[in-house]
């Protein structure tokens, strides 16, 4: 899965963790960072994933924080994946396409299958 620390982050780590159990897959979670030591995870995603423990005791989990340009560093890091996990913000507010710059550039430029979990704002509950 691709996170940012996001208000949305602990929801794309459940349904990453979801689908990972389901398929008996390990779960990598990347997130991009100027800053970020490659390959150490970053210290809000660690915690993110102590989460998932108590619901997924079993499952493997990984984090890791890499450097650079998000959308090319998530691509690369999901080569060969099963499958992708990413958030959308959705940041068109037209409902139903995805415009988030990051998750359009995956989009476009994986070869893994992608899952697209949506945020929720709270103007959009009634769509």
């Amino acid at each position: 899965m691709g996170v940012d620390e996001a208000p949305e982050a602990p929801t794309l780590l459940a349904v990453a963790a979801e689908m990972a159990q389901r398929h008996e897959a390990p779960l990598s979670a990347v997130t991009v960072g100027g800053g970020g030591a490659p390959q150490g995870g970053a210290p809000w995603l660690s915690d993110l994933i102590r989460t998932v423990r108590s619901k997924h005791p079993h499952l493997q989990r990984a984090t890791f924080t890499l450097k650079g340009m998000p959308a090319n560093k998530i691509t690369e890091a999901a080569h060969g994946a099963r499958l992708l996990v990413i958030g959308s913000r959705g940041l068109s507010g037209i409902p139903g396409i995805v415009r988030g710059s990051v998750s359009r550039a995956i989009l476009e430029n994986t070869d893994a299958p992608v899952l697209v979990v949506p945020s929720r704002s709270p103007s959009h509950k009634d769509r």
